[in-house]
């Protein structure tokens, strides 16, 4: 995937939910011609003079004003390093070389770059500069611009940069607006097209402000949104750029349509519900089954004055679960992994918790080509046999799967297989308690989490594995203070995501690579430092078919999952939206992006229409008691409301 873009975070930011990511293309066999886009593989759908995506309305009307909201708070306006939290929405204001295609795997088209060259064998890869590009203050983009921005990147940037650009050996200036990457000799099809995912930064504003430190400093910006204003913590606003270079580009047609994009920042999640229903946010996506459920009985919704929908998508799940920090001795043994995972009492937590609406994730790339099912294929036995001997025989033997505990004999027979495991590695249960053979050591553990609505998902465990004589204790700290020990390993047990692609490639270093294990900021939560797991991932990201690189990622994902470096958790095919009325959006929604907010527009008719029947309900009745507080949404108070 690339990087987990920050434009493409943006369905999650936009939405409340938290991810940070930066986007991902890869490319197919090489051409020699320059070309408008990339694709991985496959000829591209949109051919070069196409006017626009088909997932967009390129007649949308520009104008209006949304409000959204994140939990949390921020106190840097700068994505790129690892010091700090930087406010939702801020991929508004950056634009990259290219662009990603939101209906087609692995497919890139020209943003900042209007053209771009790969040599045939894949030695370098040239980039043309559109001559329109600029930053807001009227500064121009150039070759030199971009060559600071990847080499800013790569040096001062998150640790996961220096990984993402490591097998390009130089850069260079062709001229005022050419640029060329020289590559080495790693047999990697994405190379080209991660190049196409640089950011462009400002160098004349971070000339004066240093890069790797946090500022609330507002810098200039290339794309198609500049910071209006902030309230440290609490709010930010984003503006339309009028006139902005970009807007005639066709891969950005239809897209930037609001002229306002409000973010606000709540402490929990129940009180950002509050606010949506009082009218402060307008559009809300919901992560909780149990508000999702029951939450919306209120007459707005009955009387579709707030839309309920429920967006498909068919993109690569997140990798999502609990994961073992096996940097701590207690989890260094997979037989111990393997015993708490097994404990997990999903089926009780889906029917109580989540009303019985996920499915659980049995692979690191659930809902994809990628998902190991079913006995190894010839294809995966090509990349695996060699480590067969290395490997738990079961990966041959069995598709992974973990059981049910819906009965007690499931549960007695899980709770006797998991006693099993822990003497075998020599912890046996004395007196009511898990203890180490010899020591008389407890086994004892902490879960960390970030938001004490995480605790529903926890407590039953920790209940579970008390009959086991293991105690696990879950500590829930402000999101700060949670990001500093994430990112520095000082956790035992995590529930965390990462964001996954339709099109894996060498990001999967940083998530699962043993050169990634120890490094701050990194996503290998688990630490894990398998050879075998760094070489399927060499072998993966060298793919020179899609059907290959399905193969080669099952092959890697079977290794993964018995491993046992975390407890897989759930995921539901689609993403659960609400919002006010006053809102159009296309009608062909992206598959792999099912809530673009960049896509979508504010409707003043449908505005007006819900004013009207906010204004005309019967007095003391809830559309008009909420009249009050949901009127500056119209434009008939100022900030100061919220």
């Amino acid at each position: 995937m690339a990087l987990v873009n920050f434009l493409q975070v943006i369905v999650f930011l936009c939405l409340g939910l938290s991810a940070i990511t930066v986007a991902k293309v890869t490319v197919s066999a090489p051409v020699s011609q320059t070309t408008e886009g990339f694709s991985v593989f496959d000829k591209r759908k949109y051919p070069d003079g196409f006017h626009h995506f088909d997932y967009v309305n390129p007649n949308a009307p520009k104008g209006g004003r949304v409000n959204l909201s994140a939990v949390g708070t921020f106190n840097s306006l700068n994505p790129f390093i690892v010091r700090g939290d930087y406010p939702a929405g801020i991929g508004l204001t950056f634009s990259l070389l290219m662009t990603d295609a939101k209906d087609r795997a692995g497919e890139s088209y020209a943003f900042v770059a209007e053209f771009i060259e790969v040599d045939p064998k894949r030695r370098y890869v040239i980039f043309r500069i559109n001559p329109k590009a600029q930053f807001d203050d009227g500064v121009k983009i150039t070759a030199d611009t971009v060559i600071w921005s990847f080499n800013t990147l790569k040096e001062k940037g998150q640790p996961m940069f220096r990984t993402y650009y490591k097998n390009v050996t130089k850069v260079e200036k062709i001229n005022a607006h050419t640029v060329k990457f020289y590559l080495d000799d790693t047999d990697n099809p994405e190379l080209p097209l991660i190049l196409g995912q640089v950011y462009i930064l400002p160098k004349h504003f971070y000339d004066k402000h240093p890069f790797d430190q946090t500022s609330l400093v507002i810098p200039p910006t290339a794309g198609p949104y500049r910071i209006k204003s902030i309230d440290p913590g609490r709010s930010i606003v984003y503006e339309r750029v009028k006139n902005w270079w970009g807007e005639s580009i066709a891969s950005q047609r239809g897209k930037n349509n609001f002229d306002e994009i409000r973010y606000d920042f709540y402490l929990d999640p129940n009180s950002q519900f509050e606010a949506f229903k009082r009218g402060r946010i307008d559009i809300r996506g919901e992560s909780s089954m149990k508000t999702w459920h029951t939450g919306y009985d209120f007459p707005a919704v009955s009387q579709k004055a707030a839309i309920k929908e429920e967006l498909p998508y068919k993109t690569t799940q997140p990798t999502y679960g609990f994961f073992f920090n096996t940097r701590h001795p207690i989890f260094q043994d997979h037989r111990i992994r393997e015993a708490l995972t097994i404990l997990y009492n999903f089926d009780w937590v889906n029917k109580n918790v989540f009303y019985g609406s996920y499915t659980r994730n049995l692979s690191y790339y659930a809902n994809s080509c990628f998902a190991a099912r079913e006995l190894p294929s010839e294809e995966e036995l090509t990349v695996l046999s060699p480590y067969r001997n290395q490997l738990d025989s079961r990966i041959f033997e069995q598709p992974f799967s973990l059981g049910a505990l819906k009965k007690n004999i499931e549960i007695r027979k899980t709770l006797h297989r998991a006693t099993e495991l822990f003497k075998e590695v020599g912890w046996v249960i004395d007196k009511g308690t898990m203890r180490q053979v010899g020591t008389g050591v407890p086994f004892e553990f902490e879960i960390l989490i970030d938001d004490q609505s995480k605790e529903k998902l926890c407590i039953p465990y920790v209940e579970f594995l008390q009959r086991l004589g293991v105690k696990a204790v879950i500590r829930s700290i402000d999101k700060a203070s949670y990001t500093q020990r994430v990112e520095s390993k000082n956790f035992d047990m995590v529930l965390e995501a990462i964001p996954q692609s339709n099109s894996l490639g060498n990001e999967q270093r940083d998530f699962f690579g043993s050169s990634r294990a120890d490094a701050v900021g990194s996503r290998n939560f688990a630490g894990i430092k398998n050879p075998i797991v760094d070489s399927l991932i060499e072998t993966l990201i060298q793919s020179n078919t899609y059907n290959q690189l399905c193969h080669r990622a099952r092959a890697l994902d079977r290794v993964l999952l018995w491993g046992f470096y975390m407890i897989p958790a759930w995921s539901s095919g689609t993403l659960k939206v609400v919002y006010w009325d006053k809102f159009g959006h296309p009608k062909e929604i992206s598959f792999f992006n099912p809530f673009d907010i960049q896509t979508w527009w504010y409707d003043p008719e449908k505005a007006a229409a819900l004013d009207l029947k906010i204004s005309s309900a019967p007095k003391g009745g809830f559309f008009r008691s909420l009249w009050g507080k949901v009127k500056r949404v119209f434009g008939h108070s100022d900030d100061n409301d919220i």
